[in-house]
């Protein structure tokens, strides 16, 4: 079909998708810049509480509870975006502390652990479990609740093409079990690293675990391009049209083209 100019344009006059040019004369193809946009997948876990150590031979101390795991997924076009990864807290003699919160356009805070008092930490979404008798209380997990002495579950993603359990509540230290998903086990062991988990409690006079470092995992057609910047440490497969990075450490921020 023919496109019927207008006869006696002005320099700049826009018609259908092409603009006039009064210099030369000529209707000029005006389409606008493409800006593409990525759905990103994301998975970003904060970093896991510390264990605690136990009052007294009554009282043992209660296992750290895993970070918060926050999952979604949202578009993108071509910008900067700041990448952070909570570190985990250290296992604790008779203070309270918490994981460091993990970003990637959402923020997941670190778990909390509570002060000698046998009950497990807490998270935003999940409760510790609570001592009963000389038994001290697990962690609560990045997907469950803990209960009595063993750690809540961790977090279940599929975002690196197979199914893993991240976020486990540190176990309870008068011989507590690890919530699934890298939780600290009796006496004094630490969460494991990049799965946010808690670290567990531990008998009287001992350090309680370590809290593992958080992580976030990004999942985006494999037509996008990362530039990482040099504060962060992490890795990047290919498969069936996807790319899924994974941040291991450090914070800086990752620009998207």
């Amino acid at each position: 079909m023919a496109l019927n100019f207008p006869d006696t344009p002005a320099d700049g006059d826009i018609y259908e998708h092409y603009k006039y040019n009064a210099t030369t004369d000529v209707w000029d193809l005006n389409l606008p810049e493409y800006i593409p946009v990525y759905d990103f997948e994301y998975l970003v876990i904060g970093g896991g509480a510390g264990g605690n150590n136990g009052v007294n031979a009554v009282v043992y101390g209660a296992g750290g509870a895993a970070g918060i795991a926050r999952t979604d997924t949202i578009s993108l076009i071509p910008d900067t975006y700041t990448v952070t990864i909570g570190a985990g807290s250290p296992g604790t003699q008779g203070s309270v502390t918490a994981g460091g919160s993990s970003v990637f356009v959402a923020t997941a805070t670190g778990g909390f652990s509570h002060l000698n008092d046998g009950e497990g930490g807490d998270n935003d979404d999940y409760v510790g479990g609570v001592r009963s008798g000389v038994s001290s209380g697990g962690g609560a997990g990045a997907g469950g609740n803990g209960s009595g002495k063993t750690g809540g579950t961790g977090f279940t993603s599929s975002i690196t093409g197979s199914s893993v359990i991240r976020g486990g509540g540190g176990a309870g230290g008068d011989g507590g079990t690890a919530g699934t998903g890298g939780g600290g086990t009796w006496a004094g062991g630490n969460g494991t690293a990049n799965t946010g988990s808690g670290g567990s409690g531990s008998p009287v006079s001992e350090n309680g675990g370590n809290g593992g470092s958080g992580v976030v995992i990004i999942k985006y057609p494999d037509t996008a391009s990362l530039t990482i910047g040099a504060g962060l440490t992490s890795s990047t497969t290919a498969s069936g049209g996807y790319k899924v990075t994974t941040f291991t450490a450090g914070s800086d921020t990752i620009t998207v083209s």
